[in-house]
């Protein structure tokens, strides 16, 4: 996330957080996964000013424990490797699906959409089943293996959330189209068919 020269890659604008690929100054990027959505969940709800039944985790005592709630504070690029969170994934997930199923958090008017095709792990796949309608149990698993061997024919991209900025304050951005999605990889996460 440098500035300066590199060429920032813009995506598709959202209500108050847009999926992108984007370098932007000290702009947070936050990996679309389940750990990324609940730091810029409760980013959102902490500027918010609503009853706490309308919050998933600012404000309520039970939403996250003590280690969870440091693991969000932690931004540095490391802290979303896989190896990092894993052991917290299934509950992280299983906020995330709440967040995505249930209308009635007041942060969801200025998040973008969570559609069919984004899953909890930061990708787009090709568009499933409902996964509202999926037992969060067996959605959030954190087996890899098991993960790879279900998403990998379905893969379609990873995705970013960021603060909504003004593309006119944005020096030296690009657009980046794919010809060839199967062959252009940004970055390669294992999910690359061979």
């Amino acid at each position: 996330m440098g500035s300066g020269s590199r060429p920032a890659r813009c995506g598709v604008l959202l209500h108050d957080y847009r999926n992108a690929t984007i370098q932007v100054g000290s702009h947070q990027l936050y990996p679309a996964n389940a750990r990324g959505l609940l730091q810029v969940v409760r980013d959102v709800e902490q500027r918010m000013d609503v009853s706490s039944d309308r919050l998933l985790i600012s404000g309520k005592t039970n939403a996250l424990n003590a280690e969870e709630l440091t693991d969000l504070d932690n931004t540095a690029i490391y802290s979303w490797r896989w190896e990092n969170y894993r052991t917290r994934y299934p509950h992280y997930c299983e906020l995330a699906q709440e967040f995505r199923c249930k209308a009635k958090y007041a942060a969801r008017a200025n998040i973008g959409g969570l559609y069919r095709d984004w899953h909890p792990l930061g990708l787009a796949q090709d568009e499933q089943q409902d996964p509202c309608l999926e037992s969060t149990t067996n959605y959030c698993k954190a087996d890899w293996a098991a993960l790879r061997k279900t998403l990998l024919p379905h893969f379609g991209s990873r995705v970013f959330l960021i603060e909504n900025l003004d593309l006119t304050t944005i020096g030296d951005r690009y657009l980046i189209e794919f010809g060839s999605a199967g062959d252009q990889v940004i970055p390669d996460i294992g999910f690359r068919k061979k």
